[in-house]
Parts: C-alpha cells; structure tokens; sequence
C-alpha cells in the first residue's frame, strides 16, 4: 500500500525541538469509489482530528511496516460511512489512517494533529 506521511506545518521555525512539536496537517480528495494513501506520521501526544465530507474513514495500530505491506488491520470509525461532513477525534496512539470515498462521488477530507 501506498503511504503518505503527515508532516507539521511549515511556521518558519528552524529548530528541532520547535519543529517536532508543530501542529501536523494534510487535506486531500480521494476519487468516488476510491481509497486513499495510508496516511501515516500520526503518532504523538495530542489527539488528531479529521474531517471527511463524505465516505468511509479506517484506522489502525499495525506498525508501518504491516502497512506499507498491505497487511495492517483496519478498523472503521464509529460513524461508518457518512453522506455530510463530519468530524471526530481520533487516539494520538494509532499508526494510520486511510479514508474511502463513497462510490456516488469524491470525497474530500482533512487530518490534523
């Protein structure tokens, strides 16, 4: 499976300690039908939000390496598949998360911690 790691906001810092504190952000569309890119880099002490428009949001504790091997477990979010956006927190302690597209259409969607 492909990855894609959750990187902190750019705010001009140029120190090690500031930069690995800084909030993590990324947004993207996934087309109908479709999921994305494991979404990894999410671990820390703070909870991540992610916001989905619409689709199917799937989480998961398998180290990466079970990831980028295609064998990680998924677990679905309380919510299941939504039709509006919606929002939820999620534990500072998972390794991934992916999100699926409804197949009427694409969905966009975004994670920050």
């Amino acid at each position: 499976m492909n990855v894609t790691r959750l990187e902190p906001y750019d705010t001009g810092h140029t120190e090690r300690s500031e930069k690995d504190s800084r909030p993590r952000y990324m947004s993207g569309t996934t087309d109908a039908g479709e999921t994305s890119d494991a979404l990894i880099g999410l671990t820390g002490a703070d909870p991540i939000t992610v916001v989905v428009s619409a689709g199917t949001v799937e989480w998961t504790i398998s180290p990466i390496s079970a990831i980028q091997g295609d064998t990680a477990v998924w677990l679905s979010w309380p919510h299941g598949e939504v039709a509006t956006t919606t929002s939820d927190t999620a534990d500072p302690g998972i390794t991934g998360l992916r999100i699926t597209a409804p197949a009427g259409g694409a969905c966009t969607w975004e994670v920050r911690g």
